[in-house]
């Protein structure tokens, strides 16, 4: 907010306001993140510009910025008409995130009025990119070339994720020749080689299920100076296994090992899926106890194929149990959609809504309890509040091992998911379980809940960060006949780590 300062002057009092001293900064903040690029000028006012003014000025801006936030694209081009050449904004910035947004939206109508209103000095390299971007999703080739065109006009050099796009639609259409064509002339346009093009190379001729062409396409990344990746090879263990291949599919997963690629889910997927196909229980098997070590989730074809495996070796038991993986994954993913589809509104207190359009009290009387807080030793009631603050995660036992010193502890590691880099998220806790786990492997692999937002505790063996939920009760009563026991608790199938309880 503007601060007011008041200056006392003989027989009169004026408001003199602070020089603004916001800056652009160098390079455009990303659509989604507040932004604050503009920079008020007083270039645009006979003489000093008044409160109201300025004020007027920040409110048009903040209208912008808000509409660029949220993604409302003619919203925010009415808005940056309004202080368009005004220099209260940079015109450039602001234009180029408005074609990005445009480019972002998948709209070629509006983008193509955007684009086609830019003079050639507010022209730089994100535009013309997020052109390239929208003009293949539209397969429009002379628009593309035109851009190329004046790209290569401007001395300005094509990303290598505009190459990419390119060659995707030269790939929908099933256009090696064109493909080809835009390999070759990387070089006059600057664009180094990349592994990247050479794997989509590799997936449109997968596509055509031609071996022998699919082969060769391997072997022209090294005469393209480009090494293989991860994917090029999952590219190609996926081909083998429609192939039903399972020599070459066994052959390329050595060569992958030894030369030192780190297989990824995907990959494991592909591999194990492959010998479940060809009945080989034992490897099948193998490779699966990898993925759950390395914490890498089953898809649903990984258990469609070990269910048939086990169906037709007759073995009911793990049969059975593979159907039942299969529907909690199938109810799982239906309740995410139906999650997705669902509307998020943010919460907003009742006082906050015009008293015209409420003719209710926002006083709640306090419902009374319909079960004694004595029975059964229950606690006292708590309100939603009270609730809400408890942070309750999906976590998944790492590891769990006992601690020499302490006759009630085991030292227990939980996977709560990956972060947004695709870290490990890891929690150590400390819990008082020794005597009833004697055998703390058995924990290992099963999801519980887990508490995180608990103070952490300093202890003499380390640090507990937060708490896992167990079921207790008291020991032996002559009435219940119940024994004393601790049970931790499980979460039912399909709960991913790091899911939020509610």
């Amino acid at each position: 907010m503007i601060r007011h300062i008041l200056v006392r002057e003989p027989k009169r009092i004026h408001c003199q306001l602070p020089h603004r001293t916001h800056h652009p900064p160098t390079s455009r903040p990303p659509i989604n993140a507040p932004r604050h690029i503009a920079q008020i000028s007083t270039a645009n006012f006979k003489k000093a510009p008044s409160w109201a003014q300025r004020k007027k000025a920040e409110a048009q801006i903040e209208r912008l910025d808000e509409h660029l936030r949220r993604g409302h694209l003619d919203e925010a081009y009415s808005a940056f008409q309004e202080l368009r050449g005004t220099s209260l904004i940079d015109d450039i910035q602001y234009y180029t995130a408005i074609i990005e947004l445009a480019a972002i939206k998948n709209d070629p109508f509006k983008f193509s009025k955007l684009f086609e209103k830019l003079r050639v000095s507010e022209v730089n390299t994100t535009i013309l990119n997020s052109a390239i971007q929208v003009y293949t999703k539209t397969d429009d080739l002379r628009s593309i070339q035109n851009v190329l065109s004046l790209m290569n006009e401007l001395g300005i050099k094509p990303h290598h994720k505009a190459i990419s796009h390119i060659l995707r639609m030269y790939a929908r259409a099933d256009d090696s020749a064109g493909f080809r064509k835009v390999l070759s002339s990387l070089d006059s346009l600057g664009v180094p080689q990349r592994t990247d093009f050479y794997n989509i190379l590799l997936s449109l001729y997968v596509k055509r299920g031609d071996p022998s062409q699919v082969l060769r396409t391997f072997e022209l990344f090294k005469t393209a100076g480009v090494d293989h990746d991860v994917r090029s090879y999952t590219i190609l263990l996926t081909f083998f296994k429609k192939q039903e291949d399972l020599t070459r599919l066994v052959s390329v997963w050595s060569q992958m090992i030894q030369k030192g690629y780190k297989p990824d889910a995907v990959t494991f997927s592909v591999v194990m899926s492959a010998y479940a196909q060809a009945g080989d229980l034992k490897m099948a098997e193998k490779i699966r106890a990898v993925m759950e070590k390395q914490g890498f989730p089953l898809s649903q074809g990984d258990k469609t194929a070990l269910f048939k495996m086990y169906t037709r070796y007759g073995d009911s038991e793990k049969a059975s149990y593979w159907e039942k993986e299969m529907e909690s994954h199938r109810n799982a993913i239906k309740m995410l959609h139906l999650a997705r589809r669902l509307p998020l509104h943010p919460k907003r207190p009742i006082s906050s809504f015009s008293a015209s359009h409420r003719n209710f009290s926002t006083e709640v009387p306090p419902v009374a309890s319909t079960t004694a807080t004595t029975d059964n030793n229950l606690k006292p009631n708590i309100t939603i509040d009270d609730f809400s603050k408890m942070d309750l995660r999906v976590a998944k036992v790492l590891s769990a091992e006992t601690i020499p010193k302490s006759d009630n502890l085991l030292k227990i590691t939980l996977s709560l998911g990956v972060d947004t880099s695709g870290a490990q998220i890891q929690r150590t806790v400390f819990s008082g379980i020794k005597k009833h786990y004697p055998e703390p492997e058995v924990l290992i692999g099963r999801k519980t809940l887990y508490l995180s937002n608990l103070q952490p505790r300093k202890m003499r063996f380390g640090v507990s960060e937060g708490m896992i939920l167990a079921a207790w009760h008291p020991p032996t009563n002559s009435e219940t006949k119940k024994t004393e026991g601790v049970f931790l608790l499980d979460v039912p199938e399909g709960a991913e780590e790091g899911m939020i309880v509610t």
